[in-house]
């Protein structure tokens, strides 16, 4: 009897543990079901996060000189919408946007300056896919060369507060399909004033309007009388202004090009007359070819001559780093070509890329053309008229 109810009790107290540790397991299972769930959701909601869904910056934000486009520029459906963002005087960036059912998704961007005007660019007529045969991608633009259709972008460069200078930068950007890419950029239209007494301690001031890069990285500046040597401040004073007025035409032929006619002018100030006469003008025709190799419109290719070239990040850089002779470069601008060629002798400087996609400048004695051979040797031309004497 004693041993009945002894393994009765035994029963009970095994039965309760038992229950107690199915209860603990019960706990820890749900413990671990919760855990494993936040941490997907973590993970979901960190790539979710990740796509980057916002409302373009710039779309209808003309208080802070924010300009829009819609283009159709990627092979996704629909159209893209790009914008602009200025962050500085001199700096700012393009964003493209493609519109989904949640909002806008930002595809990526681009530094371009104080863009005031974007407008595109159909170099070739894209083709739909909509109706395309079965098991093909449709509802979109199909992929064609990045060429095909391009934004165009101008940015105002003013530095009438200083150098006395103005200056009109038009850029194409192309989409790689993987983000925003510049193809081709030239000073389109300029004017810059000084005054001759600043020569010998301004020196290159008058140089400054086609800079691109120049413009891009810092602003120029006026010498005082703390930083000009005294026989350039007594010199007898003279103003002079230059201006530049560029048509561009955008060409899709079989090699496609970027054709730019610019009328120039050296201009002298009559203090008599209160007024600037023309003393020296000429036109420039100039005709960009697109080149798969460089990813861009080029004026022409090149080699760096055996002595080698000195770099410059920018006209008057202070970083600087060598060029190895027989290095393959694209001419991309040319200095002897923009509005101060009229007025300045030689040397000249070229703005070349490149094969690892880098930009920089070069005294254009330093690269070797190359030969007769080739598209781009034969297409890419300059042609210039000029009157008067300066």
């Amino acid at each position: 009897m004693l041993m009945h109810r002894h393994d009765r009790r035994l029963k009970r107290v095994r039965g309760k543990r038992f229950a107690a540790g199915l209860t603990r397991q019960a706990a820890a299972a749900s413990l671990v079901l919760v855990c494993t769930a936040v941490l997907v959701v973590g993970v979901w909601a960190t790539r979710y996060a990740r796509q980057t869904w916002s409302v373009p910056s710039g779309a209808g934000d003309q208080a802070t000189g924010g300009v829009s486009l819609e283009i159709d520029i990627t092979p996704d459906p629909g159209n893209e919408i790009a914008t602009t963002r200025t962050v500085s005087r001199y700096q700012g960036y393009i964003e493209l946007h493609t519109k989904t059912s949640r909002g806008y998704r930002l595809l990526g961007s681009v530094e371009s300056g104080p863009v005031t005007r974007l407008s595109a660019v159909h170099m070739r007529p894209a083709r739909s896919t909509e109706g395309a045969a079965p098991g093909a991608e449709g509802g979109g633009q199909e992929l064609g060369p990045i060429w095909a259709t391009l934004i165009l972008a101008e940015a105002e460069y003013d530095q009438s507060v200083g150098a006395l200078s103005k200056a009109t930068v038009s850029t194409a950007y192309a989409w790689n399909g993987r983000q925003l890419v510049e193809v081709w950029s030239a000073t389109t239209r300029s004017e810059s004033v000084w005054n001759t007494g600043w020569s010998e301690g301004g020196g290159d001031l008058a140089r400054s309007a086609w800079r691109v890069a120049a413009a891009r990285a810092r602003p120029a500046r006026v010498p005082d009388e703390a930083t000009v040597p005294a026989t350039a401040v007594s010199a007898p004073a003279e103003w002079v202004r230059v201006v530049s007025r560029t048509e561009v035409e955008f060409q899709g032929a079989e090699v496609p090009c970027i054709v730019t006619r610019s009328v120039q002018e050296y201009q002298k100030h009559v203090e008599e007359e209160d007024t600037f006469v023309t003393v020296a003008s000429r036109e420039v025709s100039q005709r960009f070819c697109w080149s798969d190799r460089w990813t861009a419109f080029v004026l022409s290719e090149g080699k760096i001559s055996r002595e080698g070239a000195v770099a410059y990040e920018y006209p008057g850089s202070d970083v600087t780093w060598t060029l190895a002779p027989g290095l393959d470069v694209a001419v991309l601008e040319s200095e002897r070509n923009a509005v101060e060629g009229l007025v300045h002798d030689p040397p000249y400087l070229l703005r070349v890329r490149t094969p690892d996609g880098k930009g920089c400048y070069v005294n254009e004695t330093c690269v070797l053309p190359h030969g007769t051979g080739g598209a781009l040797g034969k297409l890419s031309c300059v042609e210039s008229q000029r009157r008067g004497a300066t």
